[in-house]
């Protein structure tokens, strides 16, 4: 079997991912756009910012849309020898096309989500079009801030595969060297920009980063806690979950709405600190400064409003309880007897309090499996008296 030639595989690659870029902004035009043009009349939609973001995206994908066809000519053809610079001919003015787009989405992103609230009707055709691609209507709208980082490292690959000194070399240096420019500058000027720029330089072993659709909302390395160690973690939270690792090495995923993320009060070993539940296993971090917890208390607030929807009150969910370190707690926390070698620490399955033996029991937990829990006697009492 003949070897893939390196310009017909990055032209594949681009296509592939062209594709499903815009296939989303189809969906988005199909299920959501025009149902909004349906609900609200021109006139009061010209001030949204939603309408301003459908508009601009509808000229990303009228731009981008010849370019894939041409993508798809040029490999139904499978002649790498063929020059190919037509197809990007006017790459100055797609580029313009979406340094306006990642402006106005700079400007008006902020207003998304309280143009959602204030229209109820609004609200729920976008929150039926994320249920249908489960994906937040502000995450696609910022696909074509994703897609020209994309454009640049494509051109930037074919500069690289093609012989030197030919016509198409020549040329794709000339707008590897323009496109370079262009997406520096707006990764300077737009956040959103530079955000893409992280998650692309971002390599974590067992984890893709980079995903269509994604944000990244926090990345930043914490202290763990556990029942008797503490390690260093790194936390980055995304719009569709939680990642923790070890290093720059994946450990776990937690997708959206199945978690959250709780401020503490600095109290002895516990400074700039927060409490994160998950249904399985609950614990508490702290950062190196208070900067650096706040930037995740932000990026998990935005998080949550990009599927408000469907994020549950933090009062209706069982998670997991955080447990106190061992090494806090010399005395049971009922009944402050010493604990021993013989008198053994336990902690309660329900609130993660360090207890006694005399002091805990066991009892079924609703919805979990049918194996009794240790809790302490006053969980105990609180949840017979539910049943």
């Amino acid at each position: 079997m003949s070897e893939i030639h390196p310009v017909i595989k990055t032209f594949s690659n681009a296509k592939e991912k062209i594709e499903e870029y815009l296939n989303i902004i189809e969906k988005l035009q199909n299920s959501a756009v025009s149902k909004f043009h349906d609900l609200i009349s021109r006139s009061d939609r010209s001030e949204m910012a939603f309408n301003k973001l459908f508009e601009g995206i509808k000229s990303c994908q009228d731009v981008t849309s010849p370019l894939l066809d041409s993508i798809t000519s040029f490999l139904k053809e499978n002649n790498s020898s063929e020059p190919f610079v037509q197809m990007l001919s006017d790459y100055k003015g797609y580029i313009a096309i979406y340094f306006q787009y990642i402006k106005d989405f700079h400007n008006l992103s902020d207003k998304l989500l309280d143009e959602r609230l204030k229209n109820k009707k609004v609200d729920e055709i976008f929150c039926s079009f994320e249920e249908n691609v489960n994906m937040p209507i502000e995450c696609v709208l910022f696909s074509p801030v994703q897609h020209i980082k994309t454009y640049g490292h494509f051109i930037d690959n074919l500069e690289n595969k093609v012989p030197p000194s030919t016509e198409d070399q020549i040329y794709l240096k000339e707008a590897s060297s323009y496109a370079k420019g262009e997406i520096a500058r707006m990764s300077i000027m737009f956040k959103a920009v530079s955000e893409v720029e992280e998650m692309l330089q971002n390599n974590i072993e067992g984890f893709d980063v980079y995903k269509f659709g994604r944000r990244l909302l926090f990345k930043g390395e914490a202290t763990k806690y556990s029942r008797k160690t503490k390690d260093e973690r790194l936390l980055l939270i995304f719009s569709d979950g939680l990642m923790i690792g070890k290093s720059n090495k994946f450990s776990k995923f937690i997708p959206f709405a199945q978690y959250e993320i709780e401020d503490v009060s600095d109290s002895g070993t516990f400074v700039n600190a927060v409490n994160i539940y998950t249904m399985k296993k609950s614990f508490c971090a702290s950062f190196l400064t208070k900067t650096a917890k706040t930037r995740l208390i932000n990026g998990f607030t935005e998080a949550k409003t990009f599927r408000h929807n469907i994020w549950p009150d933090t009062n209706n969910v069982e998670y997991a309880p955080v447990w106190i370190p061992d090494e806090l707690v010399p005395n049971c926390m009922l009944c402050d007897v010493k604990f021993t070698f013989v008198n053994r620490r336990h902690h309660c399955r329900k609130c993660g309090k360090c207890i006694c033996t005399k002091c805990c029991r066991k009892i079924p937990f609703p919805n979990a499996s049918s194996k009794p829990q240790l809790v302490c006697d006053k969980c105990y009492e609180t949840m017979k008296t539910k049943d």
